[in-house]
């Protein structure tokens, strides 16, 4: 990643959040049974370091899956829990980790073939 803004308690002139670079992976499964039931799971993970704003570097794991059912052609009943921890190591200010767990139910969706 060339550049990224991460979100921090510690104001840096003026400003909530840091510029970053950094690395990050990403991968991904999914499984259809006979084109009515569907599920995947999703990872993202990364290691930012600053370039600008408080001297730190973060580590950020989500994880989101989808679980699926085709009700007719082109729609679909669909919930999509995930999760998220963004932990921010800093030289000079205590260390920050924030957890945020949530569950999208989403009644009808339409997906386009």
């Amino acid at each position: 990643m060339f550049l990224g803004a991460v979100p921090d308690k510690y104001l840096y002139n003026g400003r909530n959040y840091d510029y970053t670079s950094g690395v990050s992976v990403i991968a991904g499964a999914g499984i259809s049974i006979a084109d009515k039931l569907y599920y995947s799971i999703d990872y993202r993970g990364g290691a930012l370091f600053t370039i600008n704003g408080n001297s730190s570097h973060y580590f950020l794991h989500t994880v989101s899956s989808e679980l699926r059912y085709a009700i007719a052609k082109g729609f679909s009943l669909a919930a999509e829990p995930g999760y998220l921890t963004l932990k921010g190591d800093y030289k000079y200010h205590e260390d920050v980790t924030k957890n945020n767990r949530s569950a999208q139910f989403h009644s009808w969706r339409l997906y386009v073939n």
